[in-house]
């Protein structure tokens, strides 16, 4: 099934295997043959925009992405982590033995035991999440983000040293580190776009039975977005999505959905005059674990800092905490 590419201004085909952007000018779209046709194109009628003075917000917007949506609800949710488990590259006896050895019950369980303190852990994931290659693992973006950070870590020493699979998972891990940086430089958005072209070859020869999904496709202007805009983190919905997740909980616990839209308000404005008599809407919630007090002059590096401690004497007992949590 064919897409529309909302930067491409032109329609995918669903069995697509291009590795590559093909941008087109909004006045091009505008005075095409086929712009009118709304099932091909999904538009139905000129840009508003392109008549207005404000016709420059219209470029910007060409440009922005949603980092959330596309890498962590699309090729990191459904296939990368599915298809490597599922269907190991063929014709290598020594790894596919090796993978064989990985069951998903070592793999599942040590995700439950080392994500067992943290507030965004994944959900519990299933034989069956993992069996569903077309299916989603039911993780939300946090949740997602959270997991494959952390996944090298957990079973790097139980995957087989030169898989594949493994390897292309570490190429979205890396695009995910420069998609998901606070600065960049031009040089990394170029190495951002090779990477993404190589992350996507190695998909295609790893499962030739398997289409790119739309969202892979995305990824591939994320560079150019960079250099237009700058970071993405600055557009993308995390915080959104962690807002809605209280009217998901509302939604769930109350389970009467006649007038719906007024038991969220009510539920919602009595959780925030709560949050405002307890005076915790500006509070940061940090916690202070074990440690042990020391003199000032003994912590490493304070001559460097030494002339500005003014009125603090380098005899000063200090405490140095183990952990600080935020």
């Amino acid at each position: 099934m064919a897409y529309i590419c909302f930067k491409c201004k032109r329609q995918i085909p669903g069995d697509a295997k291009t590795l590559f952007q093909h941008l087109r000018a909004v006045h091009h779209v505008n005075h095409s043959s086929t712009y009118f046709q709304c099932s091909e194109t999904g538009c139905g009628r000129t840009f508003s925009f392109i008549r207005s003075y404000r016709r420059h917000l219209l470029k910007e917007h060409e440009n922005q992405s949603d980092t959330l949506d596309d890498p962590l609800e699309g090729p990191a949710q459904p296939v990368d982590i599915q298809l490597a488990e599922n269907e190991p590259v063929q014709g290598d006896e020594e790894v596919e033995d090796e993978w064989d050895e990985l069951g998903q019950d070592d793999m599942t369980n040590r995700v439950a035991l080392f994500l067992a303190h943290l507030r965004s852990k994944p959900s519990v994931i299933s034989k069956d999440d993992l069996k569903k290659v077309k299916g989603a693992m039911h993780q939300s973006a946090a949740q997602m983000w959270c997991l494959l950070r952390l996944l090298p870590t957990m079973i790097g020493d139980l995957v087989p040293m030169h898989s594949k699979e493994w390897k292309l998972l570490l190429l979205l891990l890396l695009c995910m580190e420069f998609i998901f940086s606070p600065s960049l430089t031009v040089e990394a958005t170029l190495y951002l776009a090779k990477i993404l072209e190589e992350h996507h070859s190695l998909f295609l020869q790893l499962y030739p039975l398997h289409h790119l999904l739309p969202k892979h496709h995305f990824m591939l202007h994320y560079p150019r977005a960079i250099q237009k805009l700058g970071p993405l983190t600055q557009f993308w919905a995390m915080r959104f999505e962690a807002k809605h997740n209280f009217f998901k909980r509302v939604s769930h616990v109350t389970c009467n959905f006649r007038n719906i839209c007024k038991t969220m308000a009510f539920r919602h404005q009595i959780a925030q005059c709560y949050n405002l008599l307890c005076g915790t809407v500006l509070s940061h919630n940090t916690e202070v674990g074990l440690g042990h007090t020391t003199f000032l002059a003994n912590i490493e590096g304070v001559k460097d800092i030494e002339s500005g401690l003014t009125g603090i004497p380098l005899f000063s007992e200090l405490y140095e905490p183990a952990l600080v949590t935020f």
